[in-house]
């Protein structure tokens, strides 16, 4: 479903997906949106008309997705412990994939000018940043707990993530620069700078 973001007003609802839709994106120029699903799909809309543009077939529960900076790629990340690189000029393509070997992922983000990949993952803690040119971890930024989400500031220096703490961490450093503490679970976090 799509609200306005001021007003709350209901504008339309992208209805395709046969299970439960458990992340969503819209490129930087809001003409396409991307949700991936408990139904082992990515699919790819016209953000303006709410027509389906592609259907990406996965072989397990679909819960990361986010697009390029420069719009021609969707990222996935699945519970098949993978994540996809889906080239969107050329749609039927085989993905580019990246074993995320240590989990299903969670969480899936573009840094660097899309030379970088952030994901987490359910089963463990911390956040995994991935050379998009080699497919290996470059780093990985340790939590508390499992990271439920994770958030590239817009100028692309901080990362804000959510688990049992709320960490701001400064993307060129492997430091917290702070810690904010709940007395109830967080599950989603946001730094507006």
């Amino acid at each position: 479903m799509i609200r306005n973001g001021e007003t709350g007003d209901w504008i339309g609802t992208f209805e395709g997906h046969k299970g439960a839709v458990w992340s969503c994106c819209l490129d930087k120029n809001a003409l396409r949106a991307a949700l991936v699903s408990a139904d082992f799909s990515a699919k790819l809309w016209d953000a303006l008309t709410g027509d389906v543009l592609h259907s990406f077939d996965h072989k397990h529960i679909v819960r990361a997705c986010s697009f390029s900076e420069d719009t021609h790629f969707l990222l996935t990340g699945d519970f098949e412990k993978k994540l996809r690189i889906f080239d969107l000029n050329r749609p039927d393509a085989p993905p580019r994939e990246i074993e995320h070997s240590i989990g299903s992922a969670r969480t899936a983000a573009w840094l660097h000018s899309d030379q970088t990949i952030l994901s987490s993952c359910t089963d463990t803690g911390g956040v995994m940043l991935w050379d998009v040119r080699s497919g290996k971890t470059v780093r990985t930024l340790e939590t508390k707990s499992s990271v439920t989400s994770a958030e590239v500031n817009k100028d692309g220096r901080y990362i804000t993530t959510a688990d049992s703490l709320l960490p701001l961490l400064e993307k060129a450093e492997k430091v917290v620069l702070q810690n904010m503490r709940e007395n109830t679970p967080v599950k989603v976090g946001q730094l507006q700078v």
